[in-house]
C-alpha cells in the first residue's frame, strides 16, 4: 500500500483546489466538539474537502455515490468541483437522517467563544452554498440495505463511503456499491484508523489493500477521545488496478450471501429501535454502544 501525505496526494493530481474557500465553507457547516468540558473545538479533517474537490476534477465522474451525508461538506465540495469543472454529473448521497433533520452545528464567534445551533441541511445549505452547487446533490434517506432494496441507482463512476463504521457496515457499503457500480471505478474510504467500534482498517487490510494498488493519505491528528490523539487516514483506489476480475476478488455470489443477510439484521435491528424509541420517547437522542456499533 503506497502511502502518502495529503499534500502528496494533491500534488500528484497536479491540481490546485480552492482550499482556503473550502475551509471557509466548512467553518461555515460547524466545526467539531472535541471536548465537552472545556469547550475546545477543531477543524477536524477539513482537508478531506480538498482531497474530494481534486478527485471529482480529475477523474470527471458522471455518477458519484456518497454513504454519509452528515452536515453535508464533503457533498458540497464535491458539487463545487463538477459546477467549476463543468461535469454534467451528479451526486447521490446517503444518510439515515432526513433533510429536514435539525442537526447541532458547532462555531466560535469573533472572541472565540463557542456557540451551537440547531439547522437542517435544507434550512443551512440554502444559507451558505450557491444553488448550482445544491442541484448537484440528490439526497436519499434511510439506512443503506434498506434502500438499496428499494431504489435503483445509476452505474457509479466515484464512491466516498463514510457512513456506518463497523466492519460488516463498511463492507455492507461497498459490497452494495459493487452491484452498482460501473466497470470501472474508483473509491475514497473515510476514517481508516484505529479506534473503538471501528472496522474500516479491518475491512482494507483484509480484502482491499492485496488486491488493488491502493494509496494511504494520512491527513493529519485527530483526537479518538478527549486526551488521545491518533494519525487519520483515507484510503483510495481505482479498480482498474486490480490484480484480477472483480468477480473473482468478490463473488458474486459471496456478495449476494453477505448482503442478503446483513440487511436482514439491519432490518430487524431499526424494528426493534424503533419499537424501544416509540415506548420510551427520550431513548431516540440516546446512542447506546450496540446502536452506534451497528451504525442505528
Amino acid at each position: 500500500m503506497n502511502t502518502l501525505t495529503s499534500e502528496e496526494f494533491l500534488n500528484s493530481l497536479n491540481l490546485s483546489p480552492p482550499t482556503k474557500e473550502l475551509y471557509t465553507l466548512a467553518d461555515n457547516l460547524g466545526l467539531m466538539l472535541i471536548n465537552q468540558n472545556t469547550g475546545e473545538y477543531e477543524r477536524h479533517t477539513y482537508v478531506r474537502g480538498s482531497i474530494l474537490y481534486s478527485l471529482i476534477s480529475k477523474l470527471k465522474p458522471k455518477n458519484v455515490l456518497e454513504f454519509g451525508t452528515a452536515t453535508g461538506y464533503s457533498a458540497l465540495c464535491m458539487a463545487r468541483a463538477m459546477t467549476d469543472n463543468n461535469i454534467d454529473g451528479k451526486i447521490y448521497t446517503i444518510d439515515r437522517f432526513s433533510m429536514d433533520f435539525p442537526q447541532t452545528r458547532n462555531f466560535k464567534d469573533k472572541n472565540g467563544v463557542g456557540y451551537s445551533i440547531q439547522s437542517s441541511n435544507n434550512e443551512h445549505w440554502s444559507k451558505i452554498a450557491p444553488k448550482k452547487w445544491i442541484e448537484k446533490i440528490i439526497p436519499i434517506t434511510g439506512h443503506t440495505g434498506q434502500i438499496f432494496n428499494k431504489i435503483k441507482l445509476p452505474k457509479i463512476d466515484f464512491s466516498y463511503i463514510d457512513a456506518a463504521h463497523h466492519y460488516e457496515g463498511v463492507k455492507h457499503d461497498f459490497y452494495s456499491l459493487l452491484n452498482v457500480a460501473n466497470d470501472n471505478f474508483s473509491v475514497l474510504f473515510d476514517d481508516y484508523i484505529e479506534r473503538p467500534f471501528y472496522g474500516i482498517t479491518k475491512f482494507i487490510d483484509d480484502e482491499i489493500k492485496n488486491n488493488f494498488d491502493t494509496t494511504l493519505i494520512q491527513t493529519e491528528e485527530v483526537y479518538i477521545s478527549q486526551v488521545q490523539k491518533q494519525k487519520h487516514g483515507m484510503i483510495w483506489f481505482d479498480t482498474s488496478s486490480s490484480t484480477q476480475p472483480l468477480f473473482k476478488i468478490f463473488p458474486t455470489s459471496n456478495v449476494n450471501k453477505f448482503l442478503n443477510n446483513y440487511r436482514r439484521y439491519e432490518k430487524f435491528i431499526t424494528i426493534n429501535r424503533y419499537k424501544l424509541n416509540t415506548q420510551i420517547p427520550f431513548l431516540k437522542n440516546i446512542k447506546f454502544k450496540f446502536w452506534k456499533k451497528n451504525g442505528s
